[in-house]
């Protein structure tokens, strides 16, 4: 079937082809012919004067004429009927009966009379008001309609024309009578006046097209794809969708009938709907919500009961309209359903979960009993499923505000004051809460969401509220090998975080998505991972000094867990097996850093060093390091010169060691006698019965003797050890700048020198300075003083600890533990005056937490294992670092906050950096500059820093017996502590106590054995058990060369890029089995570490030159019949170092 369109009145096709011609005959005139009348009198019938109309109608070609509306009428219609109208110029006084009657034969209208059909064929018109008898009447096409008094138009619906076979292209012609007089209008006449016919046709109801609804890129949202039906006819779609499963369809229309896809979110949205959850209960009313909002986990009320019943799905179907079957009369396409799967999610979590324990999350679909919502399309089965373990960590700042009005609680639509750059199915956070969009309302501003979604609370937000948006493409959706409605997969989490919202999506194998599930999983801190590892695990006692007498202690192996976190300190301590304080001589001793000295201040030629104590107050002269490296001296090899040569003394180089006591006064050098070139090995000989606190000692150059550059001259006296501002005459601004050392001669009564440290150059002419620096005294100086510039370092190394524990194990805010390291650490004490940190750059100790802090005397920075230069990380306070957010800060100088520049007093402040000026790059990039609000009485937290982030220490260790002045400990085991500090201990665990940044109980041992080396003195054996026929010592390698092209007579590049190994060979006969086994020994290669030659001086061929240190890399004993009684061995060393006495 098929709907009925119509052309409307006409009398003319689209060309102006008269489609009605028309006259009348009279019977009182009968043989006038009327065809050009404007008018025709219809006279009734059945009186003399009788008159009748005669019509001559052709039916248009469907091309011939548009339809009502103007459309072109289609090929395919069929003709189904025409109406015919008049207009009564004069009207009819009574009711009149029109009857007309189809002609059996055609008339010639321009000849036809009453009396003739053609001008000479008789024929009679007169009414009849039957067709039998008659010859002219074919049909009655107008059966005496009756028309009512009037004037105007009359329609009348021509009836048989079917059975006379008249269709599209046909034409007849038929004869009007009326019963009562009038006069209508004719084609001749006024146009308004003239006859019109209206065609009607029957259109049949368009091939049905059919659709397949498929996901978007998204899965969420659905393209409508389209296969149109093929009547060419069809000028619209219209799509309708349905979500509550009753009656009314949401329709929206689309004209463009070539559309082949149309996403669903073009789609009329859902004036109102409630929505309620799987198994049913109370819903929540929605409105303005697109189709496929929500996945088949929800449910519908289809029943009216006020619960759900019904799994909430989507159907949807097109009608194909022409310009006559419109609507639901239009081609019907199939219906599509679509259900989108929905999921649940559970993990084997129960409660919190440590960082990195596997989490076994599973995802499940399942059907409710009830409402039989949850399974989608496929019975619960899905194909694909994405995850992210914290969607917290994906959302993204839209730029969007709450702008109009507070968005309430239980608004599920509310209106924003621009466009929102969101779709359906996006997940936005307001505050706390996540929301997921469903609908728009008009323009984009206007939007509808599920509230509370993830397990969130809806809760009010007020205006200028920040809205973010979940990044969906960091959904990445894996495929499953076969579908299933169980699937379950394992996750690490890398970070901590009180509640972690874990969400997951599924697919169906059409593609379509769920809705998210999701689940909170606590996932706690956990400790990091501390691995202390050795370079050597025997090592020899650093009796000769080298730079292989040690060992290297590293960390870099441990880890901190958790992607957002890190190491942020590495500790490092020691114990020996038979107690590090040990009287008993010989006494194990490990020294730290002993390998780890800057040289780079011997650049410039040799200098004499000295060994501070830089820790507590107490005697500290039971304490001895022994110092290993090349000194110069004169010709006479005994006598320490300078090699910058000063009187012409200096003659050469040699291998040293020299043991220096620690003054008993702290921060007070105890200067060397040899000038060093180079500082290859640091000893420790003796532990200070007073070290109770891992005192920290620096190896420097002494301040007697600095290099130095003149620079300027003191314009006017500095009159106190307190004056930092100084005016010097016509200085040198190119060779000192922020943070040099300068040397400032003292006074002729005090005859001082005072190094001083430069704060800032205000002018060329002025200085502000520290004072008293590098353990230097603060005094005055007179007018036209030099003022010289140091050109070196000054600290060869800042971090010699030689104490170790007794204790076992560290507790957790057991700082001290860790100082043999160079863990530092000072806590203030809250229920006292704490730590003031003040605007002119100071912190003051007032009261500390001894038992947290490393030092045994509460406030003096040394004596907690701070030095100048140090850089120091603070928390717990209000606006000078947070455990969360710290501060850093460079220490300048230490100094008594009652001006007692004594050395026994208390140095309870420090002075920190306050220009970058005063840090290198690297440390301008952290380090804050300006204590910029006061703090007083703070409950701070301090630790040194600049060592923090370095995970390996150098060891060297020794055992000497200081009562024989003499290495004699057989072997003993050093236990190496290591333990690593992460950044996640922020002070936020209630665990923590008052050590946070030391509470990780993470640290690990290593056990590294300390032994005596063997040697073999291949002079005491000569004589009488072996003679040495020959020796030879040569050097090779270590320069690279290269000649150029042409006639170039020297090669280019011939420079050093290193030494290459002294060896030397010997030749040996030896003599006595007693020389036999030893060599024998020395060649097998499992009795000595080293073998000892010496060189002799040639003037003096029984004085020593030196003594060389020697490793076997090679050997060979001979036996050879011309000495039966006798072997020979052929011996190649490596020339390690010298003997040192």
């Amino acid at each position: 079937m098929g709907q009925t369109g119509d052309t409307g009145f006409i009398n003319t096709t689209t060309a102006g082809t008269a489609l009605i011609t028309d006259t009348y005959v009279d019977k009182n005139a009968g043989g006038d012919n009327n065809e050009s009348d404007g008018t025709a009198p219809l006279v009734a019938t059945g009186g003399s004067g009788e008159t009748a109309a005669i019509f001559n109608i052709k039916v248009p070609e469907r091309s011939e004429v548009p339809d009502s509306n103007g459309n072109v009428i289609p090929d395919d219609v069929t003709f189904s009927g025409l109406t015919f109208q008049f207009d009564r110029t004069l009207q009819n006084a009574s009711t009149t009966a029109i009857t007309g009657y189809l002609l059996k034969d055609e008339l010639n209208l321009e000849l036809v009379t009453h009396d003739t059909s053609d001008g000479t064929t008789a024929w009679e018109p007169e009414f009849a008001n039957t067709t039998g008898g008659r010859e002219i009447y074919k049909s009655r096409i107008i059966p005496a309609v009756s028309l009512t008094s009037g004037t105007g138009t009359a329609d009348f619906v021509l009836q048989k024309l079917d059975v006379n076979e008249i269709t599209f292209g046909s034409e007849f012609q038929f004869i009007l009578y009326s019963s009562v007089n009038m006069t209508i209008g004719m084609m001749d006449g006024d146009a308004a006046d003239r006859p019109k016919i209206k065609v009607f046709f029957n259109k049949p109801t368009p091939e049905p097209p059919t659709i397949q609804v498929v996901p978007d890129a998204g899965g969420i949202n659905g393209i409508i794809k389209i296969t149109p039906s093929k009547d060419e006819a069809v000028v619209k779609h219209r799509i309708d969708y349905n979500i509550d499963g009753l009656a009314a369809q949401i329709s929206t229309d689309f004209t463009d009938v070539g559309r082949e896809e149309i996403a669903t979110t073009e789609l009329t949205k859902d004036s109102g709907i409630s929505v309620h959850a799987a198994g049913g209960g109370s819903g929540v009313a929605y409105t303005n919500i697109f189709a496929l909002a929500f996945d088949s986990g929800n449910s519908i009320d289809t029943t009216g009961n006020g619960t759900g019943d019904t799994p909430a799905r989507t159907t949807f179907r097109l009608y194909a309209e022409d310009n006559y079957n419109t609507d639901t009369d239009g081609g019907s396409s199939n219906i599509v359903t679509i259900n989108r799967p929905a999921i649940t999610m559970t993990d084997s979590a129960t409660g919190a979960i440590n960082i990195g324990d596997e989490n076994v999350f599973t995802l499940t679909t399942s059907k409710d009993g009830t409402t039989g919502a949850g399974v989608g399309d496929f019975e619960g089965q899905f194909t694909e499923y994405a995850f992210h373990p914290s969607v917290d960590d994906i959302v993204t700042d839209t730029g969007v505000t709450v702008t109009v009005g507070t968005l309430n609680s239980s608004n599920t639509i509310h209106t924003f004051s621009s466009d929102i750059p969101f779709e359906i199915g996006d997940l936005i956070k307001i505050d706390s809460e996540y929301l997921r969009v469903v609908g728009f309302e008009g323009s984009n501003n206007r939007v509808a969401f599920v509230r509370g979604a993830l397990g969130s609370t809806a809760a009010s937000h007020s205006v200028g509220a920040s809205i973010f948006k979940v990044d969906d493409t960091k959904f990445l959706f894996t495929k499953l090998t076969n579908p299933t409605s169980l699937h379950t997969f394992s996750y690490k989490y890398p970070k901590a975080k009180t509640s972690h919202t874990a969400v997951a999506y599924v697919k169906d194998a059409n593609g379509f998505r769920s809705d998210p599930a999701h689940i909170a999983v606590n996932v706690s801190e956990s400790n990091p991972i501390a691995k202390l590892s050795a370079s050597r695990t025997k090592v020899p006692y650093a009796q000769y000094g080298d730079n292989v007498a040690g060992l290297t202690l590293s960390l870099s192996n441990s880890k901190a867990i958790g992607s957002d976190n890190e190491l942020t300190h590495h500790l490092f301590s020691y114990r020996v097996g038979k107690g590090s304080n040990s009287s008993t001589e010989p006494q194990p001793i490990a020294c730290a850093n002993g390998l780890t000295n800057d040289n780079s201040c011997f650049d410039s030629g040799s200098k004499r060093v000295a060994i501070v104590n830089v820790g507590s107050v107490e005697d500290h002269s039971d304490a001895k390091f022994k110092i290993f490296g090349v000194a110069s001296f004169q010709a006479d090899n005994t006598s320490p010169t300078s090699d910058i040569n000063t009187g012409g003394t200096f003659s050469h180089y040699k291998y040293v060691s020299e043991t220096i006591t620690v003054n008993a006064q702290r921060l007070t050098e105890t200067v060397s006698t040899n000038f060093y070139k180079s500082i290859d090995c640091i000893v420790a000989v003796d532990i200070s019965s007073n070290d109770v606190e891992v005192t920290r000692y620096v190896l420097k150059v002494a301040n007697a003797h600095v290099e130095t550059n003149d620079v300027a001259l003191l314009n006017g006296t500095i009159n106190n050890d307190t004056q930092t501002a100084i005016v010097v005459d016509d200085p040198d601004t190119q060779n000192y700048d922020v943070g040099d050392f300068i040397l400032v001669k003292g006074s002729d009564t005090s005859g001082s020198d005072e190094i001083m440290q430069i704060r800032t150059i205000p002018s060329s002419t002025n200085l502000t300075v520290y004072r008293g620096m590098m353990f230097s005294t603060p005094v005055a100086h007179a007018n036209n003083t030099p003022v010289k510039v140091i050109n070196h370092n000054m600290f060869i190394n800042r971090d010699l600890r030689i104490a170790g524990n007794e204790s076992v194990v560290p507790t957790t805010n057991d700082g001290a533990y860790w100082r043999w390291g160079g863990f530092a650490r000072i806590v203030g004490d809250s229920s006292g005056d704490g730590i003031d940190f003040d605007t002119d750059e100071t912190i003051e100790l007032q009261t500390v937490l001894d038992a947290n802090s490393t030092g045994t005397s509460a406030l003096d920075w040394y004596n907690h294992g701070f030095l100048e230069g140090d850089i120091i990380k603070v928390g717990n306070t209000t606006n000078n670092g947070t455990y969360t957010a710290p501060k850093y800060f460079k220490i300048m100088r230490m100094f008594n906050s009652g001006a007692d520049t004594t050395i026994a007093s208390a140095k309870d402040s420090i002075e920190v950096a306050d220009s970058t000026d005063l840090l290198t790059d690297d440390e301008a990039l952290f380090i804050t500059t300006s204590i910029g609000t006061q703090n007083t009485d703070a409950a701070a937290d301090i630790v040194r820093f600049d060592n923090a982030m370095n995970p390996s220490r150098t060891v060297t260790l020794s055992s000497f017996n200081s009562s024989s002045d003499a290495y004699d400990g057989e072997a003993d085991d050093f236990l190496f502590a290591g333990g690593v500090i992460d950044a996640n201990n922020t002070g936020t665990d209630p665990t923590a106590a008052t050590a946070p940044w030391i509470y990780r109980n993470a640290f690990t041992e290593t056990i590294v054995r300390g032994v005596t080396p063997r040697t073999l003195d291949l002079d005491s054996l000569a004589g009488s058990d072996i003679a040495i026929l020959d020796t030879s010592i040569s050097r090779s390698g270590g320069i690279n060369s290269a000649m150029a092209l042409g006639d170039r007579k020297y090669p280019i590049a011939g420079f050093n890029t290193k030494l290459g190994d002294v060896t030397m060979s010997a030749n040996i006969r030896i003599l006595t089995q007693a020389g036999f086994r030893q060599i024998w020994s020395l060649v097998e290669g499992d009795r000595y570490d080293f073998v000892f030659l010496d060189s002799n001086e040639i003037d003096s061929p029984s004085t020593v030159y030196k003594s060389y240190r020697l490793k076997l890399s090679s050997g060979s004993i001979n036996k050879s019949p011309d000495n039966a009684a006798q072997y020979t061995a052929r011996l190649s060393f490596i020339v390690v170092g010298e003997e040192i006495a």
